[in-house]
């Protein structure tokens, strides 16, 4: 829509401290997605189970850690990117 309330938004610039956040939260996000891929390559490992379900119960837990923080992060990122005025 093209609401006024959309005016307002894309004309609210962000402040020093906010973009700052979004440039940390980019680096968050990227840390966390690396994270994650390297421990479901892990979990992919069928002998894992096997070998040490400790680790494997471990890894499960910190995916579903990760997953959470992610969504977090995305969020928060959308909400301070929808605020950057558009150029």
């Amino acid at each position: 829509g093209t609401g006024a309330a959309d005016m307002a938004a894309t004309n609210t610039k962000l402040s020093f401290k906010e973009q700052r956040e979004l440039k940390d939260l980019l680096q968050s996000i990227d840390g966390l997605e690396q994270e994650q891929k390297e421990l479901r390559i892990e979990l992919q490992d069928g002998a894992l189970y096997q070998s040490d379900a400790g680790r494997a119960g471990t890894l499960h837990a910190r995916d579903a850690e990760i997953e959470d923080a992610l969504m977090a992060a995305l969020e928060r990122w959308d909400a301070l990117a929808a605020r950057r005025p558009k150029n």
